[in-house]
């Protein structure tokens, strides 16, 4: 048996159970305060060997559901994603918990989670990490036909000791089947997806959310950054779109996103609606919930503690801007529905 083996057996020997009604009251995405993690886990063969395949490996992860209380489970790691797998000093990371019993129903079931990394050792990509958890909030804000996330305060533990422990925040992404789940859906994987299949009114709020942030990483018909979304029931056979991944858009503006060169425009900060035209009737209803949830959508930024007020700010005002557009008819004319005809 290897040294590594070895330590994360004699971890597995100091785990306890938690108390049943710890368990009955932990909510993984009910709540707003971090969660607190720590993950023992082969830092080298994680890192060294992203540009690879990935492979899962075992690692060793506590989680402190309470301030008193921690759990000690093995589950399996490995490198996640495309362009910031290969881009980031400290790659984004997939959980397999499927068979780990951490006595948490709300973690167990969701099998297997994303988690988003601090992609490089600066603080701007802490910000980065920041913006693009409150765009998944706010999607949160407009449908429950959306991907859940939970900050994390999680410390990182090379178990070969090589490199020095680290603690950063992150967040975790509910896993799709469980999307599916609390929406009466199954996740539905063909090979592309025509847009006319999709209930029309998910995919209008899902474009112009898309458009809000200044999103044009996602496409439909491919697949790219959406999920599809069928309902459970064979009487009702709708299909929805869930988007996800919003590192390439205006609102986060990562450093490294540029458009795809083929859209016409210069920068991610600029809008472009990527969608076919809805009616005039279910655009203005998509537009009514915008300009109802507008508060709501505001006081997210307010109430978050992470962003410097100047980030917050910077932020408020370029979704000001989006509303500038959606309350003046002619601007919406002049692009929305214009974007929507000239669609590539």
């Amino acid at each position: 048996m290897n040294r590594i083996a070895a330590l994360l057996l004699f971890l597995a020997c100091l785990w306890s159970d938690l108390p049943a009604q710890v368990g009955a009251d932990f909510d993984l995405f009910g709540e707003e305060t971090p969660l607190r993690m720590k993950l023992v886990f082969d830092y080298k063969a994680l890192v060294k060997k992203k540009n690879q395949e990935p492979e899962y490996q075992d690692a060793e992860l506590t989680i402190y559901p309470t301030p008193t209380d921690s759990i000690t489970r093995t589950i399996r790691v490995k490198a996640r994603g495309e362009f910031r797998r290969r881009y980031c000093s400290f790659p984004p990371i997939r959980f397999n918990v499927e068979d780990a019993d951490f006595g948490l129903p709300s973690l167990t079931d969701q099998g297997k989670l994303k988690v988003v990394t601090t992609c490089r050792d600066q603080d701007i990509y802490q910000t980065y990490l920041y913006r693009e958890y409150m765009a998944y909030k706010l999607y949160n804000q407009l449908t429950d036909k959306s991907f859940r996330v939970r900050m994390l305060d999680i410390t990182y533990v090379d178990v070969r000791g090589k490199k020095a422990p680290f603690r950063q925040h992150g967040f975790i992404i509910e896993d799709d089947d469980q999307v599916a789940a609390r929406n009466g859906c199954i996740v539905f994987k063909p090979e592309r997806m025509p847009r006319s299949s999709l209930e029309q009114h998910q995919l209008t709020l899902a474009a112009v959310f898309n458009y809000m942030i200044g999103n044009t990483d996602w496409a439909v018909g491919n697949l790219h950054n959406v999920k599809i979304l069928r309902s459970a029931n064979p009487l009702e056979p709708n299909y929805y779109v869930v988007p996800y991944d919003f590192d390439y858009s205006g609102l986060v503006d990562t450093h490294y996103a540029v458009p795809n060169e083929q859209l016409g425009i210069k920068s991610v900060r600029q809008r472009l609606f990527r969608s076919t035209c809805p009616t005039e009737e279910e655009l203005d209803l998509v537009l009514d919930l915008f300009r109802q949830q507008k508060a709501a959508i505001f006081d997210q930024y307010t109430d978050f503690p992470y962003l410097r007020e100047a980030d917050k700010q910077e932020a408020l005002d370029y979704l000001d801007s989006f509303y500038d557009i959606i309350n003046d008819p002619r601007r919406v004319k002049r692009t929305i529905l214009t974007d929507c005809k000239n669609l590539r």
